[in-house]
């Protein structure tokens, strides 16, 4: 099958990222994957180094407009189907195909998003076949398959810097949203209290793209005293230094950035710390791959790292269990498969 992957974005982050990994893994089953993307974004340069095939979709002015551009890589492409991610890609694509006179619509379902029921949703169903993959099973839609995430296997890392004596290091996964602010607040006054006890202790903060939400948490380190042991990384692509170096990894991102920084860790060997919910728990066990908090405030985030942090072989122990899980049930190689299925389906439906 063709698949045409539309990827709106120019970032490389969360939503992005699924739809660039489901491309590759369309295109390393067998099918045949084309990139729908602005050409000047991060998503159209992996597209490149990873040998799909590109074509420029910059946002256009009107959803009429960006559904003409989508019909004419239908019909230049012969594309099966049109992979998308939201609402009004899933009204343009719908649109797209229908003009066309061929081809389905397939709808990812991102990590803790509910099903679409807005006037796009429906009107979408009435202008095209049109299937949903949810990333988390959902509830009662046992037609649809169910898509998790996955992520490549880091190398295995090896205990050479704890040789040189290296201060100990943690990595913590944000976002940008505001209640993301917060819980990273709250993350940066468990740090205030941690560096007390481990005065060498240093802290990565991966992932914030929002400038003013930065600032805010650069200004409130420098309040609680901790800047100075503090790195900055913008773009969880060049965080792949602070992963292998890092012990353990605390997670306050929502969606599908809090499922990528969970199996990032995760393959890496790290143990994570993260909010208890039903996002979360579907890919920790709490007590075998770090922990899962109830109340994510200072006192309990800084209790359970420092417990982590004076008990180097659990740390272990928990970093091999979810590096093995991560192999055994969350690789990248099938992320395709379900949306596969699904496309076959509504194909069938369509002769």
């Amino acid at each position: 099958m063709r698949a045409l992957v539309v990827i709106p974005g120019r970032q490389l982050h969360g939503a992005e990222r699924a739809l660039m990994d489901l491309a590759t893994s369309w295109r390393n089953r067998g099918g045949v994957s084309i990139v729908a993307t602005p050409d000047d974004g991060a998503a159209s340069r992996a597209a490149h180094a990873a040998g799909i095939e590109t074509h420029d979709l910059r946002q256009r002015r009107g959803a009429l407009r960006h559904a003409l551009r989508l019909r004419s890589l239908v019909d230049r492409q012969t594309v099966d189907v049109v992979i998308v991610d939201s609402d009004e890609g899933a009204w343009s694509a719908a649109v797209a195909v229908r003009m066309a006179r061929r081809g389905v619509v397939v709808r990812r379902v991102a990590a803790g998003e509910a099903l679409p029921a807005g006037w796009r949703s429906r009107w979408s169903a009435k202008l095209a076949r049109i299937g949903f993959v949810f990333t988390l099973p959902a509830t009662g839609a046992d037609a649809a398959p169910a898509g998790p995430l996955g992520v490549r296997l880091a190398e295995a890392r090896d205990d050479a810097d704890e040789a040189f004596d290296t201060p100990p290091r943690l990595i913590c996964v944000a976002g940008s949203r505001e209640a993301e602010g917060r819980a990273l607040g709250e993350v940066l006054r468990a740090f205030a209290l941690l560096r007390r006890r481990f005065p060498r202790l240093r802290l990565a903060i991966v992932g914030v793209q929002d400038r003013t939400m930065q600032t805010r948490a650069r200004l409130h380190a420098a309040a609680l005293r901790v800047a100075e042991g503090m790195d900055w990384i913008s773009d969880p692509l060049h965080g792949v230094e602070a992963l292998r170096r890092a012990e353990i990894g605390c997670v306050v991102a929502g969606g599908d950035d809090c499922v990528y920084g969970l199996l990032d860790l995760m393959a890496w060997g790290i143990p994570v710390v993260a909010s208890r919910t039903t996002l979360s728990e579907h890919y920790v066990a709490d007590g075998i791959h770090g922990a899962l908090l109830a109340v994510m405030d200072a006192a309990h985030i800084a209790s359970e790292l420092s417990a982590m942090l004076a008990s180097p072989d659990g740390r272990t122990a928990m970093g091999h269990a979810a590096r093995m899980r991560v192999q055994r049930e969350f690789s990248d190689a099938d992320m395709a498969a379900p949306f596969e299925l699904m496309a076959s389906r509504l194909l069938r439906r369509s002769a």
